[in-house]
């Protein structure tokens, strides 16, 4: 089973350039593709992408669900995962959301534990306050293609920080 992994970004080109490098670097990992949205970005970004041989799509308007929209739709993968551009994935991230994907009652979506660090040499063991089932949250998440598609992707109306992930995952649900 293929995966995608659909970053949307704006004008943090060195966060993205971790954030990719700790993507090309998963171990035992499917086979998997990068794909960056950049919403409007004015620095480096292009260049980090081609740099990690990602897949990049320009959207103009800076809107976050119309970019994760543009990745799901730029996306080869049958489960499409979601991460920040300013991530730092632990080694069996792709592994472990493609063990979840592949168990023989398979959840819609996967979600990972979030933990906020002041930089990437922090890196504690996550514990059940880094887990929310209560909401889809798309800095560590994946989801299957055909459910996303099915749903419509996400509702581009939202203009405010979040909101798209919820509403997604209500729909999902």
């Amino acid at each position: 089973m293929k995966h995608s992994v659909v970053i949307a970004t704006k004008d943090r080109a060195a966060l993205l350039d971790g954030a990719l490098a700790s993507l090309r670097g998963q171990e035992n990992a499917p086979e998997f593709e990068l794909v960056v949205v950049d919403n409007g970005s004015t620095d480096a970004t292009p260049e980090i992408a081609r740099k990690h041989a990602a897949s990049y799509v320009f959207v103009a308007e800076p809107n976050r669900g119309k970019a994760r929209n543009a990745g799901i739709d730029r996306a080869d993968g049958d489960v499409i995962a979601f991460v920040d551009d300013d991530i730092i994935a632990p080694p069996h991230f792709l592994a472990e959301h493609a063990r979840a994907h592949e168990a023989e009652v398979f959840p819609l979506a996967v979600s990972g534990p979030i933990i906020n660090v002041p930089d990437a040499t922090h890196r504690p063991e996550p514990t059940v306050a880094n887990f929310s089932r209560a909401f889809f949250v798309t800095c560590n998440v994946s989801v299957r293609a055909t459910s996303l598609r099915a749903v419509g992707g996400f509702d581009e109306s939202f203009d405010l920080y979040g909101w798209e992930d919820t509403e997604l995952g209500t729909r999902l649900r």
